[in-house]
């Protein structure tokens, strides 16, 4: 009897302690998005106001400008209003949503020394960013 009594506390902590996971990442994306959301308004906006009225050119092909070809880049030239930044970098706040979630799961897990967990979650987080380290090549 008080093995099985045992056993349901157990049960209930770690129910309630994988609600609390799922309610800190929930917040964290939720955050995530929404300044994604608004920086990406932002710079739409902003480059719809300067560029938005110019007659498109069909037959020059121009590629992406020099100062945007890293996250650095891209942050440092957001900073200083530049739009097309500004949309680079809200897509790399969507990007980095899913990538900060697994960070704060290994975290939580890691506290909670709850090695299974925590080693998948580290597993899954070093594939995904081995994969965008590869695409930054």
């Amino acid at each position: 009897m008080v093995r099985m009594a045992r056993l349901d506390r157990d049960y209930h902590a770690a129910a309630q302690a994988a609600g609390a996971v799922q309610e800190a990442r929930r917040r964290l994306l939720w955050v995530l998005v929404l300044l994604a959301a608004a920086v990406l308004a932002v710079g739409s906006a902003l480059y719809l106001w300067q560029v938005g009225m110019q007659p498109p050119l069909w037959r020059i092909f121009v590629g992406v400008p020099r100062g945007l070809h890293t996250p650095q880049s891209i942050v440092e030239l957001a900073a200083h209003g530049n739009s097309r930044a500004l949309v680079d970098a809200g897509t790399l706040a969507l990007v980095a949503a899913p990538v900060l979630q697994l960070v704060l799961a290994v975290w939580i897990f890691a506290r909670r020394r709850d090695v299974l967990y925590a080693g998948f979650s580290l597993l899954v987080l070093a594939l995904l960013l081995s994969g965008l380290g590869l695409g930054w090549l």
